[in-house]
């Protein structure tokens, strides 16, 4: 029996059915970077970018709004980047830019 290798376009169709499905995204409730809307933002961000589905191409926008209006500063517990504002602030940043950030600063979330 050969290997056969799964397709790439499955796993964005995956991403694209959750990031669209209001069922799951009213499970999100806070804008931090590790389960948050920041966080979303940023994956989103740089799937997109190299992506051949454009559906997925179309989703940052929606959701860096979605983004913008649920960052609250001071709202975290913590400061840091991960469950803190620094994250969402950086995310905010690849917002206002409208692309994936050159710093590489989301590198640590294996993302990019």
């Amino acid at each position: 029996m050969a290997f056969v290798a799964p397709s790439l376009h499955v796993p964005r169709h995956a991403l694209y059915r959750a990031l669209t499905d209001p069922k799951q995204l009213a499970h999100v409730t806070d804008s931090g970077l590790c389960h948050g809307w920041a966080g979303i933002y940023q994956t989103t961000t740089r799937a997109a970018a190299d992506a051949l589905d454009h559906r997925l191409q179309h989703l940052p926008k929606h959701l860096g709004d979605a983004l913008v209006a649920q960052a609250q500063p001071g709202s975290h517990p913590t400061t840091g980047l991960v469950n803190g504002d620094v994250g969402t602030a950086l995310a905010l940043t690849t917002y206002a830019a409208q692309q994936a950030s050159i710093t590489g600063w989301d590198s640590c979330l294996l993302i990019n």
